[in-house]
């Protein structure tokens, strides 16, 4: 076994970490350590791993780290005034939203808090106790969560409980419950007809949009109003777009097949683990590109993308059996040493700029 790069950190059972003797460990679903499979039943509510100076590091859901030098040896406490004791992601910024599931929140202990699935998760477990959430705020060391219903709760650690104190968003001050609308179907396959969609009216500005899975949706110019379209959870799906189409799309952990007839699109694509994104143009089309992904696939067929502005993919495969041409960068890095690849069969334009680089693991 090959060890850990030095700074590896890895959060819930998405990954693991091999010491200098070759020993692995990872966080199994009960929150507990398992040493090359077997479990440590001295851990609990372990939610993070790393690897630093030839020290394997747990952190628990109260924020408390251990370390030790191999598997045979006791773990040691780490006292909180020693602060985060390896290095991980830095805090985010004040007032930092989430709003989607690549979107992550680092509070100033190293926990990564996101949604997925329309509950928050921390550390890459999910809190059971939230529910239909939308947003993620992130302002003087408080984590806020906001469901559809326009409710506001907040906490300051793992451990604590959510507390309900405000209708308001603490960033932007507004109010008001935001309606979920799914799409549904229920008629036909045109996103611009209101009867198919749960609220039973076509999509407006700031509305949360989800698609359940194995449904198909026909997309035009302006039909989903600049908001972001979800997967849930594992779903799958097919959006079918013509010319003048605007898609911003969170496929989640899902599956999604993009066609594309007619003329120009612009597709603004997040990705989460393990979920891909098919994407097929006739020989006149062409989708303008912007793209987040993390351990996913992006797949595309005939036409042109169009790069627009700066893409990030980590961990993800993509492929482009087409032309890559506009203007900007394709950023490919490694993500907990998973790493990314990128392949173009056709022409690249001289606007496009392909960058590689590693990530802390």
């Amino acid at each position: 076994m090959t060890t850990s790069p030095n700074g590896t950190y890895v959060l819930g059972s998405a990954g693991k970490v091999t010491d200098a003797q070759g020993d692995v460990f990872a966080i199994n679903g009960n929150g507990q350590i398992t040493v090359n499979g077997v479990v440590d039943e001295t851990t609990d509510r372990v939610d993070a791993l790393g690897y630093y100076d030839g020290q394997v590091w747990q952190k628990n859901a109260d924020n408390y780290w251990y370390s030790k030098a191999s598997a045979a040896d006791t773990w040691a406490n780490i006292p909180f005034s020693d602060g985060v004791p390896i290095p991980v992601p830095p805090e985010s910024a004040n007032d930092t939203v989430a709003t989607a599931a690549f979107e992550r929140i680092t509070d100033g202990n190293g926990n990564q808090w996101f949604l997925v699935n329309r509950q928050v998760a921390v550390d890459g477990v999910a809190d059971t106790t939230t529910d239909r959430v939308i947003q993620l705020d992130y302002v003087n060391g408080v984590i806020w969560q906001e469901n559809i219903d326009g409710n506001w709760y907040s906490k300051t650690t793992p451990s604590d409980t959510w507390t309900q104190t405000t209708n308001v968003d603490p960033i932007t001050g507004a109010s008001g419950p935001t309606q979920l609308e799914a799409w549904t179907g229920a008629e036909s396959n045109d996103a611009a007809n209101a009867n198919n969609w749960s609220q039973y009216h076509v999509p407006v500005a700031g509305e949360p949009l989800d698609m359940n899975s194995g449904t198909t949706m026909d997309l035009g110019g302006g039909n989903l109003a600049g908001d972001r379209l979800t997967l849930v959870g594992f779903s799958s799906g097919t959006i079918n777009m013509t010319a003048g189409g605007s898609l911003k799309l969170d496929a989640g952990q899902g599956q999604v097949k993009v066609n594309i007839t007619g003329g120009k699109v612009t597709l603004d694509v997040i990705g989460g683990f393990d979920s891909g994104v098919e994407v097929t143009a006739d020989r006149l089309s062409s989708g303008l590109l912007h793209a987040k992904m993390i351990f996913a696939s992006l797949s595309v067929t005939g036409g042109t993308m169009l790069l627009n502005g700066d893409s990030l993919f980590q961990g993800t495969s993509v492929l482009l059996n087409s032309n890559l041409a506009g203007t900007g960068t394709a950023l490919l890095t490694s993500a907990v040493s998973r790493t990314s690849h990128i392949e173009v069969t056709g022409s690249i334009g001289a606007g496009v700029t392909i960058n590689a680089a590693a990530d802390i693991g």
